[in-house]
């Protein structure tokens, strides 16, 4: 499957309708309002997934760094932004409904990943007081690199802005993401936290930390050259259902990982989608589903009130998240707080209960009220 998370998403989605369903067109299938069960009238179905801050056309030598603004370079984004790809009873649209804009360099072919500029200046862990949402790209003066801006509507709408139900299921889902050389400060991010461990080893010698420094450099600079596991994230020039067709990236395509790197449970941008629809006047009943194979996976609920971990960080900021480098999360985010209220863990683990029969647990949470408009959710 050329190490590629569409070809494999595909080959799965297509065998399973193919054999046991007979339905080979399922794969075609369009994730549109049209297209929705009628058992599910009047339920929005929403797909998590996280945009990438800037990502490489490896093809023409390019790279395009994302931008707040894209007629600021010094507004260029250093975290995956959270988006959902929403489908209702009469229309489709994606959460938030605008798109960025971004600004693109030329890159020099020949120039390691180490030994480059292309991500100096974002964040790396361990975490600096230095660190934020926004960075100004730097690239080597002597250089014949160039720059060029995109507006939002000179970039590509994700999947021809008509995705099937395979896309979308892949763009939420590419779970490794983060070792797509692509991608660029997202892979630099994730191979931070590497070198971090590695230093801070209690088990290796001085000779033996420098020995696999050397080997995570060598690695990442293979990655870069050949661009061996760039569909480890998922591209959105992904036009036509089969991925065996999709074109090389162009600097106007975004790139996404699993939304897992931007908010877990999505309960944010549900909340979100309710009160965009529905106004802020009505409480919220809210039901969190979090897988427990991490053991400190809690982060994924604690991370909505206001706790140790987020101290001193306004909802929305820049976060390297609780437990980074130690359970799923690689990469810093924005700060997933959206309730006023403050939870300890040890709080929030005090609340479980377990579901007899089962190795579940569950928990009701004390009512939480939005930062931004003080709407009342039942957890």
């Amino acid at each position: 499957y050329n190490r590629s998370w569409p070809e494999i998403v595909y080959a799965m989605y297509n065998a399973t309708s193919t054999m046991v369903y007979d339905d080979p067109n399922m794969v075609s299938v369009k994730a549109s309002s049209s297209e929705k069960l009628v058992d599910l009238s009047g339920v929005d179905i929403c797909f998590h997934t996280s945009l990438l801050p800037n990502a490489r056309a490896r093809d023409a030598d390019t790279i395009t760094y994302l931008a707040k603004d894209y007629t600021n370079v010094s507004s260029s984004y250093t975290v995956p932004l959270p988006y959902d790809y929403c489908v209702g009873d009469t229309e489709t649209e994606w959460l938030p409904n605008s798109w960025p804009g971004g600004n693109v360099y030329n890159l020099d072919k020949n120039a390691s990943f180490t030994s480059s500029n292309v991500v100096k200046g974002f964040p790396m862990f361990p975490a600096k007081e230095s660190d934020g949402l926004y960075v100004t790209p730097e690239h080597d003066k002597d250089s014949d690199e160039t720059i060029v801006s995109l507006s939002p509507a000179e970039m590509s709408l994700p999947f021809g802005n008509d995705p099937t139900v395979v896309q979308i299921s892949v763009a939420a889902s590419s779970t490794v993401g983060y070792i797509s050389e692509e991608l660029a400060s997202y892979f630099a991010q994730y191979f931070s936290i590497q070198d971090y461990g590695i230093q801070h080893s209690s088990s290796l010698t001085e000779v033996q930390k420098v020995e696999l420094k050397t080997v995570v450099d060598k690695l990442q600079d293979l990655l870069w050259s050949t661009g061996f596991m760039a569909n480890a994230a998922t591209m959105s020039g992904w036009t036509e259902p089969n991925p065996d067709t999709m074109p090389p990236a162009a600097e106007s395509n975004y790139w996404f990982t699993d939304g897992g790197y931007t908010d877990g449970p999505a309960a944010a941008q549900a909340i979100a989608r309710y009160q965009q629809r529905y106004g802020t006047s009505t409480p919220i009943k809210l039901i969190i589903s979090n897988q427990n194979y991490y053991t400190d996976n809690n982060n994924n609920i604690i991370n909505y009130f206001s706790y140790s971990g987020n101290e001193g960080i306004e909802p929305g900021a820049f976060i390297w998240p609780m437990g980074v480098g130690e359970g799923p999360q690689t990469n810093p985010q924005m700060s997933k707080q959206i309730f006023g209220e403050a939870m300890s863990a040890e709080e929030l683990s005090g609340l479980f209960e377990p579901v007899s029969g089962t190795n579940l647990t569950m928990a009701v949470l004390p009512v939480a009220t939005t930062v931004d408009n003080g709407e009342s959710v039942f957890v």
